[in-house]
């Protein structure tokens, strides 16, 4: 051929390949590291990689890189797709496949001639001095990251606002003020942060360890959501872990903070391990140390921490335009009794949206009127020049207020519609729609946890009532009503209620209809208050009647509901109606048992519950002396599904706790649906090795959730080759994720897990 057109003809074959990008060669950054917090040239290039997922990648942006060297980065998808490891878009899927194929081709071309191909040089230089095998082997550790810049860029302007009280903190603690760029890893500064895995707040804390952590999670506080009380809490368990690694390696104090940034994300109890066998040198953990769950995310941890610190430390260089906010400037007043917002503002003169925003805590139920702000609790307030010492003295003489009627949860069943729950529970429809942000079709779906609004309504409205015909104990029809749902309501069984009326199999019913109640011989009006459900186990339905009953659906078009006055206020409901109507059955209630003429009180513990939060409901000061009387010893932990035996004196203290546990399980439900919204549900088989919480995490859904798809799944044994029900979950608002920075697109870390 003819040179002239060989080199024409070599051109153009070139120019039909894709071009060699350099995208994937990373800079490197003059990282300004310390005896306290080293940089060890092993990972100085994963430092690297997470600067620049920082800082130069951004959402919308996928990097497809080694999951063992995530310096090794292979593309950079522009897509509005995400990483997922669940369910995984064609364009990531099919851009996987490409670069393994490359690698396969890469590897028996090195084998084969000992050059690449021109094509290949950029990917080639990733894997200077490797061998094939190791080529061929990095084609199944191709991992997704998304970028996080305009995320980080949030977190420098919040940054500036929370820095103050963050290192105020660590300083009380001991600690390096270096801690102090770890929330850009965990939650990039956001105090409104919520993890896929249930961890909450700008330090990402699990509600497990908040309570071990003196943090209180409940209906009116959830603590881990103020900066200021999760602050001191995370320093304190940096503190602590501290404490734990120093005995481990008395003569390396100071090169153990690697191994207490890690403890954040893997646990004390974890770290530990990896600390005795490795012994204090950190690369040899991260290179050699094996534990089911020492994987990438623990790995990549640190250097994120890193990262992060070298970002915020440069921010003028890799953001020059972002200012952080200025600092958050308050003063605390200590509230002596349970005060109301309406209070508050009416004796402090400030609006809600300035008690809001300083009091990030505080939960939904005190913003709406439905509780009070607790007593001792220190009230954040705008500061002032002539300070706040009158009105606090005026509100601590006036007297105590009573405590309203505060929302309850509904778990929805077959049959039900949104109009006839409200019915049920003596609301207005619309109210229940708004509350629970239903839209405009108030579509619910079974098993969905909805907030049954309190007296009057969300808008104060009074709420709509239901009598039944005077004809012979009939029943008319209205919208939003179902067989079931009507039942329900006079507490018949559905499947007598559907054949007495003829209804078939499929119980349809029309807006008008009046059907006849089995047993209901006079005319009678519903009840305004809730049935009370009784604390025992239910005798289960016939199982052609549960057929029946199961295959009813919502069959009547959901009202603009028209509210009516109601004849008296419904009572607070009791704890035992919370539980069956939020679907846990017994999980929560205490079982009472009789021997020997006494009574004795049994409870199966459930997840996120700690020793401290029994003594606390059960109104007991001491954590040592209900260990004691549960026959624990002080090092041995609780475990999910054991039963214990409390020291119950009586009925009203029983009540008390069940109470106050439904109330917890009803938080972290609220604040998981507030976030996170459930698409489907997957069926999952076991694998050897597996556990709950295993599944949990590689699914990323709290353990709580998983627990109520599978109520017989037993903690700590599972059989290999069953199947478990895992639902998928994604979040209301993308941009309200925690930062994302671990591998797979996962969010936050499994921080504070317990582990």
């Amino acid at each position: 051929m003819n040179p002239v057109l060989a080199a024409l003809a070599i051109v153009f074959v070139i120019s039909l390949s894709p071009p060699a990008r350099a995208h994937h060669l990373l800079a490197n950054y003059p990282l300004l590291c310390d005896a306290t917090f080293p940089c060890p040239v092993e990972i100085k290039r994963r430092i690297d990689f997470w600067v620049e997922v920082f800082s130069k990648w951004g959402s919308g942006q996928l990097i497809l890189h080694d999951s063992r060297h995530p310096e090794r980065v292979y593309r950079v998808l522009k897509t509005k797709a995400h990483c997922s490891r669940r369910r995984e878009a064609a364009s990531v899927k099919n851009a996987r496949l490409k670069i393994r194929k490359d690698l396969r081709i890469l590897a028996e071309r090195l084998e084969k001639t000992g050059k690449p191909l021109a094509s290949q040089r950029h990917l080639a230089k990733l894997f200077v001095g490797e061998t094939p095998s190791e080529i061929r082997r990095a084609g199944d550790r191709i991992r997704c990251q998304e970028g996080n810049r305009d995320r980080f860029a949030k977190a420098l302007v919040r940054f500036g606002t929370y820095r103050g009280m963050v290192q105020a903190a660590l300083k009380s603690a001991g600690l390096p003020s270096d801690i102090q760029y770890l929330p850009f890893v965990e939650s990039a500064y956001n105090p409104n942060a919520y993890s896929r895995l249930g961890a909450a707040g700008m330090w990402q804390i699990m509600p497990r360890t908040g309570r071990k952590l003196g943090l209180k999670t409940g209906a009116d506080l959830d603590e881990r959501l103020d900066p200021r009380a999760a602050s001191r809490a995370a320093a304190r368990y940096l503190s602590e872990s501290m404490a734990t690694m120093k005995t481990l390696a008395p003569g390396a104090s100071d090169s153990l903070y690697p191994f207490v940034i890690t403890s954040y994300n893997y646990g004390v109890q974890g770290t530990s391990r990896a600390l005795k066998s490795m012994g204090p040198d950190f690369v040899k953990v991260l290179t050699k140390y094996k534990g089911r769950s020492f994987r990438v995310a623990v790995k990549n941890f640190y250097a994120s921490f890193l990262a992060a610190r070298h970002v915020a430390r440069n921010m003028r260089k890799f953001f020059p335009d972002i200012k952080p906010a200025p600092a958050l400037r308050y003063a605390e007043l200590p509230l002596q009794q349970a005060t109301s917002v309406a209070r508050l503002k009416k004796v402090l003169g400030v609006s809600e949206k300035e008690l809001q925003y300083l009091n990030p805590g505080l939960r939904r139920l005190v913003w709406q009127g439905h509780r009070h702000v607790p007593a001792g609790y220190r009230l954040a307030v705008p500061p002032r020049a002539k300070g706040w010492r009158t009105q606090l003295a005026a509100l601590s003489r006036l007297p105590a207020e009573k405590q309203p009627y505060s929302e309850y949860p509904y778990r929805v069943r077959r049959g039900d519609t949104a109009c006839a729950i409200a019915r049920r529970h003596h609301v207005a429809c619309r109210d229940l729609v708004e509350v629970n942000s239903l839209g405009r079709r108030a579509l619910i779906r079974v098993g969905q946890i909805l907030t049954i609004p309190g007296p009057g309504g969300a808008r104060g409205r009074p709420a709509a009532t239901r009598t039944v015909s005077a004809a012979a104990g009939g029943y008319r029809v209205q919208r939003g009503d179902t067989a079931c749902g009507i039942a329900r309501s006079f507490g018949v069984n559905c499947a007598e209620l559907i054949r007495s009326n003829g209804l078939g199999r499929g119980a349809l019913i029309r807006v008008g209809q009046v059907l006849s109640i089995p047993g209901a011989a006079q005319p009678a009006v519903a009840s305004a208050k809730p049935p009370v459900a009784v604390a025992t186990r239910k005798p289960a339905p016939p199982p052609a009647a549960k057929k029946v009953a199961e295959e009813v659906v919502a069959t009547v078009e959901e009202p603009e509901a028209k509210p009516e006055m109601l004849p008296e206020i419904p009572a607070a409901p009791e704890a035992a109606e919370l539980a069956e109507a939020f679907g846990i059955g017994e999980d929560l209630f205490v079982t009472v048992r009789k021997a020997g003429g006494q009574q004795r009180y049994f409870i199966r513990v459930e997840p996120e519950e700690t020793v401290g939060h029994y003594a606390d409901w059960l109104g007991m000061a001491s954590i040592g002396r209900l260990r004691r009387s549960l026959g624990l010893k002080s090092a041995r932990r609780i475990t999910i599904g054991q039963r214990l035996e409390l020291p119950l004196r009586d009925e009203e203290q029983r009540k008390h706790f069940e109470q106050r546990r439904v109330e917890f399980h009803h938080t972290l439900e609220t604040g998981f649906r507030e976030n996170f919204v459930i698409t489907g549900i997957e069926s999952y088989r076991l694998r050897s090795g597996d556990n709950a919480w295993s599944i949990a995490e590689e699914h990323e859904i709290p353990l709580w959730l998983l627990r109520r798809f599978n109520p017989d799944l037993v903690f700590g044994r599972t059989r290999a080759g069953a199947r478990v029900r895992v639902p998928v979950v994604e979040p209301r608002s993308a941009g309200d994720e925690p930062m994302k920075v671990t591998l797979g697109g996962n969010s936050a870390s499994a921080v504070l897990s317990g582990k």
